[in-house]
């Protein structure tokens, strides 16, 4: 598992629309404060507000939308409970 983790962190990281994204893997603990506050890095107006459960990424609206629409997303408050 680790090593999936591995090439899909490196596949995040080349791709233009996400190269910015923050990685967070399912280990570490994901609080609603520590992303809620927190902006994009692509759309620097927009907050985060979901996690990608596929890429096991944080994404804002606008980055759910280009590249995350496919994928397992879930609301921030809702992950960070479990």
């Amino acid at each position: 598992m680790h090593d999936v983790f591995i090439s899909m962190r490196r596949y995040h990281h080349r791709q233009t629309s996400t190269k910015e994204h923050q990685i967070v893997t399912l280990k570490e603990e994901i609080r609603p404060s520590q992303y809620i506050s927190s902006r994009c890095n692509q759309h620097p107006i927009e907050p985060i507000k979901l996690y990608c459960n596929e890429c096991q990424s944080v994404c804002c609206l606008i980055c759910f939308a280009e590249d995350h629409k496919q994928h397992d997303c879930s609301h921030l408050n809702k992950v960070s409970r479990k």
